[in-house]
């Protein structure tokens, strides 16, 4: 290594130093001090603390707690989605969306905690209450995600609602004169009381992440598949919304068995289900689910001793047919379910561009 002769300089060498020894006997501390003691906090506090790239929604650095709780070690963390580990995240991004960028780079965070249901590795719904904070660095914008587990009682419902570990099951709207209805459109935690799984809102608000990750990233492809059951309206009318309700429970359990992890099935409303089908090769991964979920439907369900013969149309619309709004893949994705309906029934349907399949 070469090195040069030191350059002259009109500034006193031991200004710097003295000026750091006097922040330091003031109770300040040098930039490098602080980093290190804010790095210490984090990774001592008991509380879970992710830092997920905005742009990806990918963890970029998780502390002892987030692990320990979430069931990862560090090096799996680091190449999670959030959706996955957190699949209310689109709720709770909805107050960071704004951006952390301008007079807010320091950080734009949710102005109360809210409660969300996390994903254990095994499978397992955790409770928690969360704060998100979106925060300008160098390299780009981040959201910080600081979790605890939920005080007990609250966030129950989550965990009896799961269908199967690892799948998450949104509830939507129940019928009008249910007497569900009014508790499903009350709930706090955003979930049934027919199913408690996540609502309509959550799926949305998945589809809208999903939609923003298909913007910034070219290989990343997604389909979302809309489910009404045929037959269904018969069995309501025959014995009542309260046994109807104990079937939608036994098809929310089908359904979620029919999918990954990391996937997601909503009640959408009614007799109306939704799918998101996450990180797809193709249109074949999307139309094996279909036929799974059609051929778990031929089998009659047996409910409280009764026997009902429920099938499933089912509409898909792909999202590399460059959908930028969450309503007009929904809308698609309906009309191609009518078409299946329109058919004969008990079938799958493809949307593409000009509403052929």
């Amino acid at each position: 290594m070469v090195e040069t002769e030191p350059q002259a300089s009109s500034v006193d060498p031991t200004v710097g130093k003295e000026a750091a020894q006097r922040a330091g006997a003031a109770g300040g501390l040098a930039p490098a001090d602080e980093l290190a003691l804010l790095r210490a906090a984090v990774e001592a506090s008991p509380e879970a603390v992710l830092f997920v790239h905005r742009a990806t929604l990918r963890v970029a650095a998780a502390n002892p707690a987030a692990c320990q709780m979430l069931g990862y070690t560090p090096d799996e963390l680091q190449v999670a989605e959030l959706p996955t580990i957190v699949p209310d995240a689109p709720g709770l991004l909805i107050p960071a969306r704004g951006g952390a960028s301008g007079a807010s780079a320091q950080g734009r965070e949710t102005d109360a905690v809210a409660r969300a249901s996390l994903r254990h590795r095994g499978g397992a719904v955790v409770p928690a209450e969360c704060r998100v904070r979106a925060v300008a660095a160098p390299s780009g914008e981040y959201l910080v995600l600081v979790a605890r587990p939920a005080p007990e009682g609250r966030g129950a419902r989550a965990e009896e609602g799961a269908a199967r570990p690892g799948a998450s099951v949104a509830a939507g709207r129940a019928p009008a004169d249910s007497p569900a209805a009014g508790a499903e459109r009350g709930s706090p935690e955003g979930r049934d009381a027919v199913t408690g799984l996540p609502d309509r809102r959550q799926f949305e608000g998945r589809l809208v992440v999903a939609l923003r990750k298909a913007r910034c990233r070219g290989d990343y492809r997604f389909a979302v598949l809309f489910i009404d059951l045929d037959g269904f309206k018969a069995v309501n009318d025959a014995w009542g919304h309260l046994h109807g309700d104990r079937v939608l429970q036994a098809i929310g359990a089908r359904l979620a068995g029919c999918i990954r992890p990391e996937d997601m099935v909503a009640r959408f409303g009614g007799d109306e289900f939704t799918v998101l089908l996450d990180h797809l090769r193709g249109p074949s991964d999307a139309i094996r689910v279909a036929e799974r979920i059609q051929s778990q439907m031929a089998t009659p369900l047996e409910v409280e001793g009764r026997r009902s013969a429920i099938t499933a149309s089912i509409g898909i619309a792909l999202s590399w047919h460059g959908y930028r709004d969450p309503d007009a893949m929904l809308q698609d994705a309906d009309r191609a379910m009518y078409r299946a309906k329109a058919e004969g029934k008990a079938r799958y349907f493809v949307w593409a561009p000009g509403g052929k399949g």
